[in-house]
């Protein structure tokens, strides 16, 4: 937010007066009229962004990890005990296959997501980020219990399979949606929309 105001520029520092200043160059001034630009920048007196991305950031992180552990335990696991005992079985092989690397999908993304994404200073775009975190951070316990428990039924019906994966597709196009709307905005601000 920008003001006009007699009073001296206030910014945290001298890199980010001079880019605001060269932003706002052609902003019309009346002739002959003194004027200085005051830089407030939006404050969140609770700190709830700072706090949602350490916390979520630290959350995906930690599950990420843990999942691809888990990967690779089930890939033991399946090497050294399910090929004996469905070596057979061609269907109940390619279920157990296709939950594996669907967990280390969901690991990796929980990872991705847990190093480098940023939490929104809009209310609307941090409600879709956390309801979309929520989601991806579900779909690795889900799929993981899918992997014990669907193969051994041999049955095509997987409903948890089907439910990790849509959890995994709702959270990333939630996160999509944000990231294009955080574009856009910071789109119209640099265009010069965002001055009042």
């Amino acid at each position: 937010m920008f003001y006009i105001s007699n009073a001296a520029f206030c910014c945290k520092s001298s890199s980010t007066r001079t880019n605001i200043e060269n932003k706002l160059l052609g902003f019309p001034l009346r002739c002959g009229t003194s004027v200085r630009l005051i830089y407030c920048p939006a404050i969140n007196p609770f700190g709830l962004s700072a706090l949602m991305r350490t916390k979520l950031n630290l959350i995906r992180t930690i599950v990420g990890i843990s999942t691809v552990l888990v990967f690779i335990g089930t890939g033991l696991l399946m090497r050294f005990h399910y090929v004996r005992v469905y070596e057979s079985n061609h269907l109940v092989r390619m279920m157990f296959r296709s939950i594996h690397i669907y967990i280390l999908m969901a690991g990796l993304l929980n990872i991705a997501l847990g190093m480098y994404l940023s939490i929104s200073n809009s209310a609307r775009r941090r409600t879709m980020q956390l309801v979309g975190s929520i989601c991806i951070l579900a779909s690795p316990l889900i799929l993981i219990v899918a992997f014990f428990y669907e193969p051994v039924r041999e049955s095509l019906d997987r409903p948890l399979t089907l439910l990790g994966i849509l959890l995994v597709l709702i959270g990333t196009m939630l996160h999509l949606v944000t990231s294009l709307r955080s574009r856009s905005s910071v789109g119209d601000i640099k265009e010069g929309k965002g001055i009042e």
